[in-house]
């Protein structure tokens, strides 16, 4: 026969469980449940899809997948309601979802459902940065190069734009470069600069294939190369709209 400790034990176990809350979605359901909202998200067929597009998103949030939460809390943002993207995006932040740090910090800059806090927006940016992040590290650069107040911290600075040129933001190359062209305190290298500058321009920064063509043109750093640069000038010109290289194909048939 079994004892009465041994029952009383058995029976408040199953007390505990009759009493705890039954999980409204598995988490095992939880992609299943963000495919759809992503589904519904691209139905631009249906006007009530993004209403249901958010109802999935939360509930695959509900039950733990941080895009669920990103995902919901983006749509609330793109809809101007801070009020309640904020804490949705907070949440996958917290779980280190570092797209979702890098929205918060953006919000934290102006105040968008939450009080202003720039110190909070730059540790948010360098957190994600820290990670990888390369938008993170653009704005993070950009915060420690411009600071509001105080002085700059060049040498943070370019360590974060380094980053981003490493995570393939060609931004981030091109300001790297600039820091070798023209900053003494990290040392000028027109080798590295140059270098920096082609793989900016072959990450579509249109910026530094001009320089680019004009390092190319004048053989600094490198041997000249004027084929080259008229043909950066040349697509310059017809497809990012760049006067510069423009008038230096006009300047060039007048010869």
């Amino acid at each position: 026969m079994m004892s009465k400790p041994v029952l009383l034990k058995i029976l408040l176990a199953a007390l505990v469980v009759a009493l705890a809350p039954a999980s409204p979605v598995m988490a095992q359901d939880a992609e299943a449940l963000f495919a759809e909202g992503l589904a519904a998200a691209d139905d631009t067929s249906d006007w009530s899809a993004r209403d249901t597009a958010m109802e999935k998103f939360g509930a695959a949030c509900d039950a733990g997948l941080m895009k669920g939460c990103f995902n919901l809390g983006m749509m609330y943002r793109t809809n101007y309601d801070n009020e309640h993207s904020y804490p949705l995006l907070r949440k996958a932040c917290d779980a280190s979802m570092f797209d979702a740090c890098y929205s918060i910090a953006d919000m934290m800059l102006f105040g968008s459902g939450t009080e202003e806090n720039r110190a909070g927006a730059q540790a948010l940016f360098g957190r994600a940065c820290a990670q990888g992040h390369a938008p993170a590290c653009l704005r993070f650069g950009s915060m420690l190069e411009y600071p509001d107040e105080g002085e700059a911290d060049e040498r943070k600075a370019f360590a974060a734009y380094k980053k981003a040129c490493e995570a393939g933001a060609g931004q981030g190359c091109y300001r790297v470069a600039n820091y070798y062209r023209y900053n003494e305190q990290i040392g000028r290298n027109d080798s590295e600069a140059r270098s920096l500058l082609e793989k900016a321009c072959g990450l579509g920064n249109n910026s530094a294939c001009d320089d680019f063509a004009t390092m190319l043109r004048d053989g600094l750093a490198g041997p000249a190369d004027n084929a080259r640069a008229d043909e950066i000038d040349q697509r310059l010109c017809l497809h990012a709209d760049q006067g510069s290289a423009c008038d230096r194909i006009v300047q060039k048939l007048k010869r």
